[in-house]
């Protein structure tokens, strides 16, 4: 198996209390009826990276993950191979875990005949991460992206939800959501407006990843 080696840091962290107890008892709902899914954070209206636990995580460092292709709910094209893409270049550039390549996650797709823009069943990702011999998986789905045109500016909209899943189980353990808008670097941060959504999604995929780094997960090439 071919890996690209990647860092990052997955954390479990939780809501404000109340927030959290609600998330916790959609979710319960939710396993008992057998379904799991990323669910749980929508009531989450703060625009900066919120993280849940729903699973406790198996003991042991993490150095294997895979990423599966993210489905998509907006009607702007391509929103789902585009963040994909750039979520897979920002674990690249960032260091530590071992990373799946991309052509091996299409060729285990086509084996499964899954479609990448059906979120896979906890059954599936347990299949998937078995044959690929990692032991987590990322997926999510693109809530959000937009792009607004005002005058001569392009204000891009992006709002995702990233789940992290137990390879030997297919459980749910963690979910992070997160949303940004261009104007707010202007507004908030003091960076300049940032107009595109390539641009925009780096940015997102950078705050989630120094989120699950600050959780605490120490990297693969620290223990090797």
């Amino acid at each position: 198996m071919i890996f690209k080696r990647v860092t990052a840091a997955v954390a479990f962290s939780g809501l404000p209390r109340f927030l959290k107890r609600v998330g916790l008892v959609f979710s319960l709902l939710l396993m008992g009826q057998g379904i799991v899914a990323c669910v749980g954070l929508d009531l989450v209206k703060d625009k900066r990276p919120y993280l849940q636990e729903f699973s406790p995580a198996p003991y042991g460092v993490v150095c294997s993950v895979a990423v599966l292709p993210f489905s998509s709910k907006t009607g702007y094209n391509q929103a789902g191979r585009l963040f994909y893409r750039i979520f897979m270049g920002q674990l690249v550039q960032a260091g530590s875990w071992q990373v799946t390549l991309e052509g091996d996650i299409r060729k285990i797709y086509r084996q499964m005949h899954l479609a990448p823009w059906v979120k896979p069943t906890p059954e599936q990702i347990k299949i998937i991460a078995s044959r690929l011999g990692v032991e987590r998986v990322i997926g999510g789905e693109i809530l959000s992206m937009e792009e607004k045109v005002r005058g001569k500016a392009v204000e891009p909209k992006v709002e995702v939800r990233v789940c992290i899943y137990d390879g030997s189980t297919g459980k749910l353990l963690v979910a992070t959501i997160h949303r940004r808008e261009g104007e707010e670097y202007r507004k908030m941060l003091h960076f300049g407006l940032v107009n595109s959504i390539t641009g925009l999604s780096k940015i997102v995929v950078q705050e989630i990843l120094t989120l699950w780094e600050k959780k605490g997960l120490v990297p693969c090439l620290d223990v090797l």
